[in-house]
């Protein structure tokens, strides 16, 4: 039966549940601040990885004693905002106590299935004519400076041996096989061949064009969501922040960062925070890198992109603000470059406008994908960290199953939005919200 679908959110995830939900005949109602293709989201600005080889959570042993190490530096990969914040220590305390190897075992599994989902979509995608976004299966190559980071890659390798991703090690001699047209300063790598990337814009454009072209979709966007209207079965309607009153059977929370903060007048807890992220896109030179890589102690990413252009991109700002630009933050994406790459002309990047995004990040490292049982006619599609795109399909894939009642292809058990909603050990089934 076609149901009456609310998606609060029209990024990546949005639209790509939008895709699903609308070809198995629903009608579709896309709600967001901005407009989709205004480059205002991460869907827009990221690196484009599609990566079954990141099945290790952001909540990783060593995450904790590294983090602290980093905050010293002000161009270190990591950064927290500081703030007198209850919720940011609440925050912090639960991301410290899934920084174990029992949550990675557990968790990676299930991590690596819904990416490999993903990875099975987009080519789906891609064989259609009606999309055309880049799409290319290059695999991912992590790039090594010290033994001692490639002894640690290596060891990994066998973590994903056991989940059936292929792996290939490589020496000096082989990341110069491997990229031959330009100067690397390394001890070495691992290639994850199954792995491959596309650009995000034209993905997104591509998305956006096909659907609002379909009769049962329709986009609303320029102004937020701000309050639900609920009854004894769950959410009735939505207001934006311009008046507008959205009616739906089933509505889908897709607002990224947003979206801990906007579920809390239904008096469910979603906790998050804001992960900001940097880009730096420029023309691809003489010396340039055929793979998507991603320099393994600066934790900075590398995507050549279709249209003759690469991508630099990295950092992760806790609680950073949308548009606020940090220099020394830019200054150790470039200067990292610079480490690995020697010959390479950075002056480039130091004259590019750079662009940011906030990336939403749950204290575990996993995303939110299922109902809420608190709020049943409301589905949870956020908290993807970096691998908002990578898991963009699988997400709206899960959600169109959902809505229409159907088992999803990947079991989304640890993806549970009520995971962290301890009243539901008291009253599991009632319905907390009220009208």
């Amino acid at each position: 039966m076609a149901k009456n679908v609310v998606v609060i959110g029209a990024g990546v995830i949005g639209l790509c549940s939008a895709y699903y939900l609308a070809e198995q005949g629903h009608q579709v109602t896309l709600v967001d601040k901005d407009e989709p293709l205004s480059g205002r989201n991460c869907s827009m600005g990221n690196q484009g990885m599609i990566v079954p080889s990141h099945f290790v959570p952001l909540a990783a042993p060593g995450i904790i004693s590294q983090g602290l190490l980093w905050m010293m530096n002000p161009s270190s990969p990591f950064y927290i905002r500081p703030r007198l914040s209850k919720e940011l220590f609440s925050w912090l305390l639960r991301f410290y106590k899934s920084s174990n190897k029992q949550h990675v075992e557990r968790s990676a599994p299930a991590i690596k299935a819904i990416n490999s989902r993903s990875l099975e979509l987009f080519k789906n995608l891609n064989r259609q004519r009606i999309f055309d976004f880049a799409f290319e299966q290059k695999g991912l190559l992590l790039i090594c400076k010290t033994g001692k980071c490639l002894e640690e890659e290596k060891e990994m390798t066998h973590a994903a041996g056991r989940l059936g991703l292929e792996t290939v090690v490589l020496d000096k001699n082989g990341l110069r096989k491997q990229e031959p047209d330009i100067d690397i300063q390394a001890e070495g790598g691992v290639l994850y061949p199954g792995d491959a990337h596309l650009s995000p814009a034209l993905f997104v454009q591509a998305l956006y064009e096909y659907l609002r072209r379909k009769p049962n979709v329709r986009f609303q966007c320029g102004s937020p969501v701000v309050r639900f209207t609920v009854g004894e079965q769950g959410i009735c309607s939505v207001q934006t922040q311009a008046g507008s009153i959205i009616q739906g059977d089933e509505f889908v929370l897709a607002s990224g960062s947003a979206s801990g903060q906007l579920v809390k007048q239904l008096d469910l807890p979603l906790p998050m925070e804001s992960g900001k992220g940097y880009s730096l896109t420029v023309r691809q030179q003489e010396q340039r890198l055929a793979t998507p890589s991603i320099l393994c102690e600066a934790r900075v990413a590398i995507t050549p992109l279709g249209n003759n252009e690469i991508r630099f991109g990295g950092t992760m700002e806790l609680g950073g603000e949308a548009h606020t630009i940090r220099q020394s933050r830019l200054d150790g994406i470039i200067g990292s470059v610079s480490s690995y790459f020697p010959g390479y002309n950075t002056a480039v990047l130091e004259r590019c406008n750079a662009w940011s995004g906030l990336r939403p990040c749950p204290p575990d490292g996993l995303p939110y994908i299922g109902r809420f049982s608190r709020c049943p006619n409301l589905i949870a599609a956020t908290g993807h960290s970096m691998m908002g795109l990578s898991l963009a399909p699988a997400t709206g894939e899960i959600v169109a199953a959902i809505v229409s009642g159907t088992q999803p292809v990947v079991d989304t058990a640890f993806f549970s939005p009520d995971r962290f909603d301890h009243s539901l050990k008291k009253e599991p089934q009632h319905l907390l919200i009220r009208t």
